[in-house]
């Protein structure tokens, strides 16, 4: 589960930094995570452009495989910039 969560938010956040900015535009990526059991959940939000503006590649990898990787991926998008947020089951006590 560990790697799982590692690679999908490492893919959400790579995706925010590469396309929510223009080329040397300043601007925020925020990471949060909460354990709401039986459910980690984390939210990756950027206050950018927006998800899809001038974009002709659908989904695009990264969020192919953040799809595959969590129980539950949503794509949010109010105002300006988007917010990813997965859930991934927590590991039961033996």
């Amino acid at each position: 589960m560990v790697a799982d969560v590692a690679l999908a938010v490492s893919e959400a956040v790579t995706n925010a930094v590469k396309y929510a900015y223009e080329s040397g535009k300043e601007g925020t990526v925020e990471l949060t995570a909460s354990v709401r059991k039986p459910w980690l959940e984390i939210h990756i939000r950027d206050s950018g452009t927006g998800f899809g503006r001038g974009s002709a590649d659908g989904l695009g990898l990264g969020l192919a495989i953040i799809a595959r990787l969590c129980a539950e991926m949503k794509i949010v998008q109010e105002g300006s910039g988007t917010e990813v947020q997965m859930r991934f089951p927590l590991p039961q006590p033996a």
